[in-house]
């Protein structure tokens, strides 16, 4: 009897994890840094999630949300660009066969709240900042274990020049930081 829900549990509490220990809550100024991306990665055997985190500034040039025809075709544009190339930005071994299936994809804009210049207290909105949030799975012939993974995202978003990548699995948890697509991790067995 094959057991799903154990990978999917430990999928779902390691990202969870991810989120909130390294990531910090959406918003904060950590979380939010422009020409940088974050990508958490849970490993387990054969399959893998993918989270990918950047401000929509860095990704295509917009802090708000699009305003004209042009501004929402750009950020059309640059979503369709990161569902496109998602597995030439974050590169698995070519010898394990892995595709990538969209979980999910979004821009969201949350509202920084700053106090007014005379200290009365009261929060006043001076505009929202977006980031793009997505979600992979992945699913590969063999296991991911002892394997390469590699990282091209500036070569597909220029802006992006600094990605913190965050592994997680059964026998790993790493934190690297990729600076211009040089640097890999080495999937532990």
């Amino acid at each position: 009897m094959t057991r799903k829900y154990p990978v999917i549990t430990f999928l779902a509490a390691a990202i969870a994890i991810l989120t909130r220990t390294h990531l910090g809550k959406a918003g904060d100024q950590q979380s939010h840094v422009h020409g940088q991306a974050r990508i958490n990665v849970v490993v387990e055997k054969e399959r893998a999630t993918v989270e990918f985190l950047a401000s929509a500034e860095s990704m295509y040039g917009l802090e708000h949300p699009p305003r004209s025809t042009r501004e929402e075709q750009t950020r059309a544009a640059a979503l369709a660009l990161l569902e496109k190339q998602i597995a030439n930005m974050v590169i698995f071994d070519p010898s394990r066969t892995c595709r990538f299936s969209k979980n999910y994809l979004a821009v969201v804009t949350e509202d920084d709240q700053h106090f007014s210049e005379d200290h009365d207290r009261e929060p006043r909105t001076h505009g929202g900042h977006s980031e793009v949030r997505a979600e992979f799975a992945v699913l590969c012939k063999t296991s991911l274990a002892g394997s390469q993974l590699r990282f091209e995202v500036t070569k597909i978003f220029p802006a992006l020049r600094e990605v913190a990548v965050q592994i997680v699995s059964d026998t790993q948890q790493q934190g690297v930081t990729i600076t211009d697509d040089v640097g890999s991790i080495t999937l532990e067995k």
